[in-house]
């Protein structure tokens, strides 16, 4: 079951939030590769053991912007939506999905790599150019709860700064996504210590896995409501079904009455 209870975000506005309890992402065996990439490696970086990497506070952000106190997964019960977008960005999707969302005037949001942000730094100049929400996805995409706090902080705190190497220190990062869903408590809790906010999704097309893109778009658009956060990818692997499937999941969604906003418009006070 889900407990719905009213989080404080920015600004003194209030907004729905799911807290994931019982048979959900919280259960172990839904915190698996079921959100990512299976290649994608916890040791591909050499992250330290004893001295962490700090991390601003602020993140760029306003003083008054402060972190959810759980994590969420749905947004407020409107006719909005969120596409998210995680693991990018990658040179031969990213593009692609970027050319789509921008000649629809979609709104979006991504989950980044840190590793990726280094590789290609105009890919993110071009999303937070677009007015797109940009979230930590973790340096290298480890699981979380496999790491130390020291690790763990690494992994945001090198993400967080590679974001600001491209787009400024100004630049408000709110939000971060636990690579396969992968988070308990301490997670939680030590990424609000460092102003994140948890961000899950309750939208999975599952095409990570490469289903066929008819069923991408259909398992997105069977299962969306008011408020969803749909889970997508354009980065690591073969990510063509998804970019073929997106201008398909946005004409689905608008001609239902859905809005796409970004992920800040929508858990915040003003639609995009």
């Amino acid at each position: 079951m889900r407990v719905k209870s009213v989080l404080r975000l920015a600004q003194g506005v209030t907004l729905a939030s799911v807290l994931l309890v019982g048979g959900s992402a919280c259960d172990s065996s839904a915190r698996t590769v079921t959100a990512g990439a299976a290649t994608a490696s916890a040791t591909t970086t050499h992250r330290p053991t004893s001295t962490p990497t700090t991390i601003p506070m602020s993140l760029g952000c306003n003083s008054s912007v402060h972190p959810a106190s759980s994590v969420i997964d749905s947004g407020p019960a409107r006719r909005y939506v969120a596409l998210t977008f995680d693991d990018g960005p990658s040179p031969d999707y990213t593009a692609t999905m970027l050319t789509t969302l921008e000649r629809t005037h979609t709104p979006a949001t991504f989950f980044v790599v840190g590793a990726n942000v280094k590789r290609y730094p105009a890919l993110v100049r071009r999303e937070a150019g677009d007015g797109f929400t940009l979230g930590i996805h973790t340096w290298d995409h480890p699981y979380m709860t496999k790491l130390s706090p020291q690790q763990r902080q690494w992994e945001l705190a090198a993400t967080a700064q590679a974001i600001h190497n491209v787009l400024g220190a100004n630049y408000c990062v709110r939000f971060w996504r636990p690579p396969f869903g992968d988070y308990n408590d301490a997670v939680v809790t030590q990424a609000r210590s460092l102003g994140l906010s948890t961000v899950t999704w309750d939208v999975d097309p599952r095409d990570w896995s490469s289903p066929g893109v008819k069923t991408i778009v259909d398992r997105v658009l069977s299962a969306v409501h008011p408020g969803a956060i749909i889970l997508l990818h354009d980065g690591y692997n073969s990510r063509s079904q998804t970019a073929q499937a997106l201008p398909l999941i946005i004409k689905g969604l608008k001609r239902r009455g859905y809005i796409p906003v970004t992920l800040q418009a929508l858990l915040g006070s003003q639609s995009a």
